[in-house]
């Protein structure tokens, strides 16, 4: 939090430097909020994370004329008491450059009660598997000599992100709870040219991007006895010290293509290529000691080593090709053709060190040690080639249509030490998928419909996520009739495989409907409401004992919205109310009521007011509701 109120007082004093600068335009609200909090902090942190402080609400400055640049803008929101914060730069001069330059940072916290928490009986709360962190996000963007034939292009991305919390680990016949760091970070590097000559344009990027990330969790402070207090065979099975390290790195040039071609004022040409090759290492080491039960050695022991290694090659590209054509009597043909490869191999060396073991009758042993060795591969290539005839306007309608197939090839190779279901996972397979899809739309004065249908025939599965059919319909409407704009949306998707012992499954469906008012010019009142319902259904085997269950998850909800604003030169205010409501498998209703009022003072000043209500309540659940409010003034100066 300091480290956020230190950066909101630096933007303070960045945009007063350059108000003595030519500065045309600038806008700064700055305030200080207040949140209070009645139920679960876990669930309220979890959702919105609003917290006491100072706040940047806005910062705008446009400058002009500078002689570095033809024009400058700088915004910032969000940073202080809010969960996110993000500014932006952007500058340019005529013919030289153009500068595109974003900071983001958001606190991430994941501390829910009830998810992944198998002690939720006994009254642990939250869960033992939380997190909290910070991201930190920078994108540049720089391209020279905008406008002209050859343009360099430059980007660079940088993202960082720092967690603590805790998770388990089960060992000896028990969990424990631990507790560490980790840390991600992503770095992004391209450098190209674009070209724009007469009838050709093209854009040519190469890549580099390296990832790297650590983590580091020790048994927490007094969970050596475990989660579960009873003994094994007549022991107690206790943890006295657990340290886990692992490190994970990859490497991954690419290369991207973009060319588009004007052959005649009938035709146009284009294309894309992207080749990306990563290349990923993982190191993972853990040292345990306590007393310690292993039924798959039928031994007693003191102590655990575990050493892993892995490496993964990812290497892939993609091509595809647009035509585009203007035909007699008013037809337009699209047609498409593309090709993709994609290739994964990689391998895994775990050492698993038993220390101290003692069979169970009490014989004295050895250390014992196993080593474990798994190897991988993929290869998949996809050809895909597809044609969209768009019709002449007969009046007011539009139709379209269009069909397209994909010949699928994998070559899979698993290791026989990952196969837990009886038959030959691997081989050579063929797959061939065939779309259809059509469309209408009607435009009529103030009355807009469109409607399309898709639906996919597949002739066989290869992975389990694969189906055979799938088939989904999109309805729109829009009307504007004086003060009145309605819209309203409508969709409907069901996707199968009818393999009995994989039972995949997905449906939904969800609509729509927004009514917007303007009575008057500064007056504007809106509502919406929706229904939505998606189910998911799909055959698993338990880890455990390898039997076989249905896993299904359900959503049935609705979603309401309403709300006015009305404007009167620098005077604003506006107010609305926003309702989610799930009845599916995770039931909840969560509720967000808000007001904001801005009143002008003399010289360019001005006074505002927000106000938000935040309610939260979970089926079956009560200890994960909250019910939150937040008041924030501000102190506005434009000019």
């Amino acid at each position: 939090m300091k480290k956020e109120l230190a950066f909101v007082c630096g933007l303070v004093l960045l945009s007063s430097g350059v108000l003595l600068a030519q500065e045309q335009t600038t806008t700064l609200s700055l305030g200080y909020q207040w949140v209070t909090l009645k139920g679960s902090e876990e669930t309220f942190r979890t959702q919105v994370d609003e917290d006491d402080g100072l706040v940047l609400d806005q910062l705008r400055l446009t400058l002009k004329e500078g002689g570095l640049y033809d024009t400058l803008h700088l915004s910032a929101s969000g940073f202080g008491g809010s969960p996110t914060g993000t500014l932006r730069l952007t500058a340019g001069l005529r013919q030289a450059y153009l500068l595109n330059l974003t900071y983001h940072r958001g606190r991430r916290v994941f501390q829910l009660l009830d998810y992944a928490n198998p002690l939720l009986a006994a009254g642990v709360t939250p869960g033992q598997h939380n997190a909290s962190g910070v991201m930190d996000r920078f994108d540049l963007a720089l391209e020279l000599f905008p406008g002209k034939l050859i343009r360099p292009i430059f980007t660079y991305q940088y993202l960082r992100e720092r967690s603590r919390g805790t998770t388990t680990v089960h060992l000896g016949q028990d969990e424990f709870l631990l507790g560490g760091t980790s840390f991600f970070r992503t770095q992004e590097f391209q450098a190209g040219v674009g070209l724009h000559w007469g009838f050709l344009t093209a854009t040519v990027l190469q890549g580099w991007r390296n990832q790297d990330g650590e983590s580091s969790f020790a048994l927490y402070p007094g969970a050596g006895a475990g989660n579960n207090r009873r003994p094994v065979l007549g022991r107690d099975v206790t943890l006295s010290s657990f340290r886990r390290t692992a490190k994970y790195s990859s490497d991954a040039p690419y290369t991207t293509a973009v060319v588009s071609a004007r052959l005649a004022s009938f035709a146009r040409l284009s294309g894309r290529y992207v080749y990306h090759d990563p290349e990923g290492d993982f190191n993972l080491a853990e040292l345990a000691a306590g007393n310690l039960v292993a039924f798959k050695l039928e031994r007693f022991f003191q102590g655990f080593q575990e050493a892993a290694l892995g490496e993964a090659k990812q290497p892939n590209w993609r091509g595809e090709g647009t035509l585009e054509l203007n035909l007699p009597a008013g037809f337009t043909l699209t047609a498409k053709y593309g090709q993709r490869h994609r290739e994964l191999s990689g391998w895994s060396l775990v050492q698993e060190t038993y220390l101290g073991a003692v069979n169970f009758s009490g014989a004295q042993g050895g250390d014992i040690t196993r080593l474990l060795t798994a190897r991988t591969g993929l290869t998949r290539d996809d050809k895909e080639a597809g044609a969209t005839l768009q019709a002449p306007s007969l009046g007011p309608l539009n139709l379209w249509a269009s069909f397209t197939t994909t010949q699928q090839e994998f070559t899979l190779t698993p290791d026989a030490q990952e196969i837990v279901v009886p038959g030959n996972q691997g081989g050579y397979f063929e797959r061939e998928v065939e779309r259809r899809a059509a469309g209408a739309a009607l435009n009529f004065g103030p009355v807009r419909l469109s409607v399309d249908y898709r639906r996919d025939e597949a002739d066989r599965i290869v992975v389990r996520t694969d189906v055979l059919e799938l088939s989904r319909w999109r309805a729109r409407a829009q009307v504007r009739l004086g003060i009145l704009e309605l819209a309203a949306n409508a969709e409907e998707f069901d996707a199968e495989n009818d393999v009995p012992s994989n039972g995949y499954e997905v449906s939904g469906k969800d609509w729509t409907a927004e009514l917007r008012l303007n009575p008057w010019e500064n007056l504007s009142v809106w509502g919406a409401y929706g229904e939505f319902e998606a189910n998911t259904a799909m055959v698993i085997r338990r880890p455990e004992d390898f039997s076989l269950t249905s896993s299904l998850y359900a959503e049935d909800g609705t979603l309401k919205e309403g709300g006015l604003s009305y404007k009167l030169g620098k005077f604003v205010g506006e107010a609305g109310y926003w309702q989610l409501e799930n009845e599916g498998s995770r039931g909840l209703s969560f509720q967000r009521a808000f007001a904001r009022l801005e009143v002008p003072l003399p010289s360019g000043l001005g006074l505002g007011f927000e106000a938000a209500r935040y309610k939260y309540e979970q089926a079956s659940f009560a200890l994960a509701d909250y019910t939150a409010r937040r008041y924030l003034f501000l102190v506005r100066y434009q000019n």
